[in-house]
């Protein structure tokens, strides 16, 4: 599946802050995505927190593109804020859901393209769901752990830079989730948005 058109594309600004818990990928982690069927059941408007920190998210699908797309904002210093623009996709492993998540640059930087202005590297970040009720569980997936003020890999077939960015292609990172390869690091709960309820037309 080809990068440009790769239907597992980033979930939110929160994810650059926890970039200290979990590796990130230069690869798509995966190379299918489940049906939209699967990924409409996150579609919405939700809410969660990272830290201390509120978040809210609406997620649409982009049937065209075949992915997910996030907008929000979140809380910095109590003060909501708009979010980076991310894509992501969902997608079965050995019965577990994973959600891969890029940030959208076509967004952030419209009518640019790395073929004309620049070369943008975003790199992919992978979260396991968990549906619980109405709620979504999300949690990070590492490849390595961060020990003694360095990366250490959980796998002896990763290839890591030092800032921990994963330099396996697909397929390996494909190989190291269906065998287990991995640590989750917990991150975020999601919770529907509540809607306020309509006021009530008056009477003539």
């Amino acid at each position: 599946m080809k990068h440009a058109f790769f239907g597992v594309l980033g979930i939110t600004a929160t994810l650059l802050l926890a970039g200290c818990n979990a590796t990130r990928t230069l690869s798509p982690p995966v190379t299918n995505n489940d049906t939209p069927t699967l990924q409409s059941q996150l579609t919405g408007e939700w809410t969660g927190t990272y830290g201390q920190e509120q978040v809210r998210l609406k997620v649409a699908f982009d049937s065209k593109k075949q992915c997910l797309r996030i907008t929000g904002d979140m809380t910095e210093n109590k003060t909501f804020r708009p979010m980076f623009p991310m894509l992501g996709g969902v997608s079965t492993i050995n019965g577990k859901l994973f959600l891969t998540v890029l940030t959208d640059t076509e967004q952030l930087l419209p009518g640019h393209h790395p073929s004309s202005a620049m070369l943008l590297i975003t790199p992919f970040y992978l979260l396991q769901l968990e549906r619980r009720e109405s709620q979504w569980i999300l949690e990070l997936v590492t490849f390595a752990e961060y020990r003694d003020s360095q990366w250490r890999p959980l796998s002896a077939d990763l290839q890591l830079a030092r800032d921990g960015l994963v330099l396996n292609d697909t397929d390996t990172l494909n190989r190291l989730l269906r065998e287990g390869r991995y640590r989750l690091e917990p991150f975020m709960t999601l919770s529907p948005a509540q809607t306020p309820p309509a006021a009530p037309s008056g009477k003539r």
